[in-house]
């Protein structure tokens, strides 16, 4: 796949010339993350969306690397069994970030439409850490796609869109580079944790999907 996906972006991308020079960065420029948060932290607003995009984020991989664990160590599945759930939830997360994020934003307050979801996702890891039946579990494991998927795309496009076009490559890579950098210390955190409790490693997904929905959904009018 990624063979023929360069062959297609020798193929087929182009690299239109700019309208206005730009003046040229070293590649430390390029790279020094703080400098570029302290720039774009300008932006109240901006600032605000990524605490929040974070947050959830982080909650959210929690979620993917920790739940099989879980998974395993209360049912004791196989790895095909895993295959299966994870099958389901990647169909589920192509619906939530697709056909419906599309159909919720032109039918409903997006700003509703990102707590409903984020609400949504904590609730779902509450369930699963409390499912004491198989098929409650496949279902609730399935679900999480859909909220997950609609919540990440209805966050990411109000991050678009506060920023100007001349800038959102950049946004949307810090976006990115600051989820990568909270990775590591949810590895971290999260190995721990399951040394004592595959549950604690959930629990803590739900409580920070839990309070970036309330920060949310307290200071977003006021953006």
């Amino acid at each position: 796949m990624f063979v023929l996906l360069s062959g297609a972006s020798l193929l087929f991308l182009r690299e239109d010339a700019l309208a206005e020079p730009v003046a040229a960065r070293s590649v430390w420029q390029r790279f020094n993350l703080y400098k570029r948060l302290s720039v774009l932290f300008t932006n109240q607003r901006l600032k605000f969306l990524l605490f929040v995009s974070t947050s959830f984020s982080l909650a959210v991989d929690i979620f993917y690397q920790f739940a099989p664990v879980y998974l395993t160590e209360k049912w004791t599945l196989a790895p095909s069994d895993l295959i299966i759930y994870n099958a389901f939830l990647c169909v589920s997360l192509a619906v939530g970030n697709g056909w419906l994020a599309g159909y919720v934003s032109r039918q409903f307050d997006r700003q509703k439409a990102v707590i409903f979801s984020t609400t949504a996702v904590g609730a779902l890891l509450v369930g699963i850490i409390l499912a004491e039946s198989p098929f409650v579990m496949f279902l609730l494991y399935g679900s999480m796609g859909i909220v997950i998927g609609l919540a990440v795309t209805l966050l990411t496009v109000k991050i678009s869109d506060s920023v100007s076009d001349a800038i959102q490559g950049e946004v949307l890579g810090v976006q990115i580079a600051l989820r990568v950098l909270g990775e590591a210390l949810i590895c971290l955190l999260g190995g721990v944790l399951l040394l004592i409790s595959p549950k604690l490693v959930l629990g803590l997904a739900a409580m920070m999907t839990g309070l970036a929905m309330l920060y949310y959904a307290r200071r977003a009018p006021a953006y």
